[in-house]
């Protein structure tokens, strides 16, 4: 199992605002959305070859920033990302 995460970065340190795990396939893919909007942030993943869920798996809110940048990291497993969008809401 591993987990997918929400967090905020700052000054340094890390705090997680929510979690999720999940198990993954290996030689599958996955597509990631996450979506920022004022103060709900909220995340959903899924095998690429089946359709988006309706539902998020992971919610959060967090007033602390009102603007930011994103950033995707993995630990313990190699991991590549493409098709990378930020698009405003």
């Amino acid at each position: 199992m591993y987990s997918v995460e929400l967090e905020t970065f700052d000054g340094g340190a890390t705090s997680t605002l929510a979690s999720s795990t999940f198990t993954f396939d290996n030689n599958e893919y996955y597509s990631l959305k996450v979506s920022a909007v004022g103060d709900e942030l909220n995340a959903k993943i899924w095998q690429t070859s089946t359709a988006e869920p309706a539902d998020w798996d992971i919610t959060a809110t967090d007033a602390s920033y009102t603007q930011g940048e994103i950033g995707l990291t993995t630990t313990t497993s190699t991991t590549s990302f493409d098709n990378v969008a930020v698009n405003p809401s």
